[in-house]
């Protein structure tokens, strides 16, 4: 069935905050008075709180108040993907080993602990969960399921454990720089490693502010090749991906902008944005 654009919604979401380009992000989706879903990760969020602990829950109290707020797990895999999904990741010497679903759980822990003096941690809305570097779907009404090779187990468990797992119909692209730096550091450091290993060297912080590492995460299409992408999808219900640091300000890069036209033409084409917790909505009515 083709649907015109006043038919379709469009549910924006960006993955790995809280990290430089949050806050960018945040500032222009309240600007045009948009909501947006966030799938935070711990790990990020962690290193945010060291640089400044009261900017990150500003941070959090804004999500929390205008948008939705989804899990992204604690670890983000350290980067180890392969091991995450097929054995967990090794938390010691003895052979003890990670699951996914206590990963995520890990990550709602750390976030009420983080926050609980601002809100309460609650459970009445429905707990969403994105797997990091895998497209995957599991949800409960009606019952769907799509997941991408290698993620069916995982994207099992999380539902059985209460997440709705969203994966995504697009994605914003961009370069992952940082995800190459990781892997040289990665394949380094394994060579000299005969046991357990400390993820946290395997996926050190980077100052993606600093002048060496400007340049890296961004986008590497206009708003516009998404636009068309969106308008020309047969999905009335559109999950589009991104990546808060892509969005990062700095003179040389106007992604924060690019935003900006991209939602105020997709609104002036009478498509309308709502937070994945409105997603379950029209697929209880039947309409995907």
């Amino acid at each position: 069935m083709h649907h015109t654009p006043s038919d379709k919604t469009v549910y924006l979401t960006f993955d790995d905050g809280i990290e430089p380009g949050t806050q960018e992000v945040l500032n222009v989706l309240e600007e045009n008075n948009t909501a947006a879903t966030f799938f935070l990760t711990g790990i990020h969020t962690r290193y945010s709180c060291d640089k400044g602990r009261a900017d990150t829950l500003d941070i959090l109290n804004r999500i929390r108040q205008h948008h939705a707020l989804g899990n992204h797990s604690y670890t983000h895999c350290y980067g180890c993907y392969q091991e995450y999904y097929q054995q967990g990741l090794l938390t010691d010497d003895r052979g003890t080993r990670l699951s996914v679903t206590s990963d995520f759980q890990q990550q709602d822990h750390f976030i009420h602990r983080l926050t609980e003096d601002i809100y309460p941690f609650t459970t009445a809305v429905p707990r969403l969960a994105r797997l990091p570097a895998k497209n995957a779907w599991q949800l409960s009404a009606p019952p769907f399921r799509k997941t991408e090779r290698g993620a069916e187990a995982a994207a099992g468990s999380l539902f059985q454990a209460g997440y709705e797992v969203f994966g995504w119909d697009d994605e914003w692209k961009m370069s992952f720089d940082f995800a190459q730096d990781i892997k040289q550091i990665k394949e380094e450091l394994m060579a000299a490693i005969t046991g357990y290993p400390d993820y946290t060297r395997l996926y050190p912080w980077f100052d993606m502010l600093a002048p060496e590492h400007i340049h890296k995460d961004r986008l590497t299409e206009p708003w516009m090749d998404v636009f068309k992408r969106i308008l020309l999808h047969p999905k009335q219900h559109f999950v589009l991906l991104m990546h808060d640091r892509a969005f990062r300000q700095h003179p040389a890069y106007q992604a924060a902008d690019q935003l900006h036209l991209l939602i105020r033409f997709l609104k002036s084409a009478g498509i309308r944005f709502r937070t994945l917790t409105d997603y379950m909505k029209p697929l209880r009515n039947g309409s995907v």
